[in-house]
């Protein structure tokens, strides 16, 4: 967005904080007078909680200076670190792209598999790409304590099976740790795929907001979220808070409140994207990850070593980690609010002109998208969508018919061909 529409943005927010202030005081002074005080007093505080949530997204969101350089202008060359990539469920074919995808990553000394599941395909995966293969206990749900015991360097990347990041993802993060209170430094991730169980019916990403808006805004501050995949860690940092055994997501956040407690920043660079998500196909994984989200929520809020009730946290802590978990904690994806989230947070999330990805990504559309272009279907073969109201009339030619009208790509993680997607106009 360009900088008057920003200041505009915020000029609406402020009037309309404003505006709702003044119509509380006349909720509280005027209004309830004859009135029946078992039905307005309860839908005046649904009024005021309302009010403090959109007050504190506006702080949130609120543009400061950065407390850290972002970007590739760390002076001198970061030193070999660790590259961790955890494996729960994943298929093998994901792994491997994220076990090639490290080959190009710039800086990594060695690569740890840590391995949830256990599978001897995944041992022997890791052999072949000669990777450090460390299996967790069959009770240990999140694997923290079995990757934090066996990188052996200050700081390491900490990616997911299936994910794939870019070659300079260690040269953008670095520059973090030119403060040493920083603990971890989130790196900016983004969805390739067009179509999944994670998108919604306008075609927009579930957590698009979080990633590129709400997290690099709190990252300023220095109160970003440890989302996993996609950060830099400082190896000592995260060896001090107390690791529980809930699923790695929900350990994450909490490690995050733990973090902040002990007076660590976590930054979160946006800007540039450093890592490509997978897609999730299955709607029951989608389900369980925000059911595990509101519950991480939840925790991080009213929790023993919630913000709201542990005397660690700062004055300006609370605010940010309120807001944060907040709208998880009543089940609500804040992507979904509406409101002037874009508008106050940071031009332009990401640019993937300047992201260097090494290799295709496993983030590819399984079904009709309302464009018009080629894509990949299930099959791993060409089909074109030719309605672009929604409705899918689409046909397929084998992959190797289409070389004559799309650039191929040959994945070593997938050893049949795929067709990247390239727009083209209506009856081309």
């Amino acid at each position: 967005m360009r900088r008057t529409e920003h200041l505009a943005a915020r000029a609406l927010a402020a009037v309309g904080l404003v505006a709702t202030c003044a119509y509380l005081v006349w909720r509280v002074g005027f209004s309830l007078h004859d009135t029946d005080l078992w039905l307005s007093l309860p839908v005046l505080a649904v009024e005021v909680v309302g009010f403090l949530g959109a007050a504190a997204l506006t702080w949130a969101l609120w543009p400061v200076p950065a407390t850290y350089r972002a970007g590739n202008d760390a002076t001198g060359a970061p030193a070999l670190l660790d590259a961790v990539v955890l494996v729960d469920q994943q298929p093998d074919h994901e792994v491997r792209a994220t076990l090639l995808a490290l080959r190009a990553v710039e800086h990594v000394a060695q690569v740890v598999l840590v391995d949830l599941s256990a599978r001897p395909e995944m041992a022997a995966l890791a052999n072949h790409f000669h990777a450090v293969y460390a299996a967790s206990d069959p009770a240990d749900r999140n694997g923290v304590r079995v990757m934090l015991a066996t990188v052996r360097t200050p700081q390491f990347v900490l990616l997911e099976a299936g994910d794939v990041p870019t070659g300079d993802i260690v040269d953008r993060l670095v520059a973090g740790f030119d403060d040493p209170q920083v603990a971890v430094v989130q790196g900016l991730g983004v969805s390739l795929a067009e179509d999944s169980a994670e998108h919604g019916p306008n075609g927009r990403h579930e957590l698009v907001f979080e990633r590129s808006s709400l997290n690099p805004a709190l990252g300023r501050r220095g109160h970003a979220v440890w989302l996993g995949s996609g950060s830099l860690v400082r190896t000592d940092a995260a060896r001090e808070p107390m690791v529980g055994n809930d699923v790695g997501l929900e350990t994450l956040w909490q490690m995050s409140a733990d973090l902040m407690a002990s007076g660590w920043k976590i930054v979160a660079p946006g800007g540039v994207a450093v890592v490509a998500h997978r897609g999730v196909e299955a709607e029951q994984a989608v389900s369980q990850d925000r059911v595990q989200r509101a519950r991480a929520a939840r925790r991080m809020v009213f929790g023993p070593r919630g913000v709201l009730r542990s005397g660690s946290f700062s004055a300006g802590q609370r605010p940010v980690a309120a807001r944060v978990v907040g709208a998880a904690a009543l089940g609500v994806a804040p992507s979904r609010l509406p409101g002037c989230s874009a508008a106050l947070s940071s031009p332009a999330p990401y640019r993937s002109t300047q992201a260097r990805w090494p290799l295709w990504s496993p983030g590819c559309p399984r079904s009709c998208t309302p464009r018009w272009g080629w894509h990949c279907s299930a099959a791993g073969r060409c089909a074109r969508a030719i309605a672009p109201a929604g409705r899918c009339t689409r046909w397929v030619r084998p992959a190797r018919a289409c070389a004559r009208q799309l650039p191929l790509i040959r994945s070593a993680a997938h050893p049949s061909w795929r067709c990247r997607r390239r727009n083209t106009a209506p009856g081309s």
